[in-house]
């Protein structure tokens, strides 16, 4: 089903509050101290803040990771120091976005969320 996602794409619904969601992105870009550049989107991303997973997949497997859901107003954040993550998702417009640390760059994301079909 989620290597399906990265192929066909998904319908998307507008959730009311942050269930089961799949989010897909748009653009991912690899950054140092000195400049930014676009990277290839190979990943699809899944959040259920019910149950505190946080999954990045791309077409051969899925990293799975736990974390504890954090609100303020429509935003819900995902918070995970220990892989360098963080992840914003503006529960009203749907919009995503993730940047995590790699040794001295980091990798910036930014998609759409959705409920899954």
């Amino acid at each position: 089903m989620r290597v399906a996602l990265l192929s066909l794409g998904a319908a998307f619904l507008e959730p009311a509050a942050a269930g089961q969601l799949d989010c897909l992105i748009a653009a991912r870009y690899e950054c140092s101290q000195s400049d930014c550049a676009a990277i290839k989107v190979e990943h699809v991303h899944f959040v259920d803040e019910a149950s505190g997973f946080y999954s990045r997949c791309n077409a051969l497997q899925c990293e799975t990771l736990r974390f504890s859901p954090r609100r303020t107003g429509s935003r819900l954040s995902i918070v995970m120091p220990e892989q360098g993550i963080f992840a914003d998702l503006d529960l009203g417009t749907m919009t995503f976005t993730e940047i995590q640390r790699h040794d001295d760059a980091v990798s910036i994301s930014f998609g759409r969320c959705g409920i899954p079909q």
